[in-house]
């Protein structure tokens, strides 16, 4: 972030934020399913929003009956 204190970053699926001072890791944003890909977190200029792509891997299930 532009404090050059605390980091963004992504694992597993999830965001964190780290402040490097303290060491604490915080998460800002958890994806339940484990199918769900999240790309590299950008922050905007004044560090307001996060942007991030979502792929999430999904299917339906069909059932029919022949007669």
């Amino acid at each position: 972030m532009s404090d050059n204190r605390r980091l963004v970053f992504s694992t597993e699926g999830n965001l964190s934020l780290v402040d490097t001072l303290t060491g604490r890791v915080r998460e800002i944003l958890g994806v339940a399913v484990s199918e769900n890909s999240l790309s590299q977190p950008e922050l905007s200029r004044d560090n307001r929003s996060i942007y991030f792509g979502l792929a999430v891997t999904e299917a339906d299930v069909w059932l029919l009956t022949l007669q």
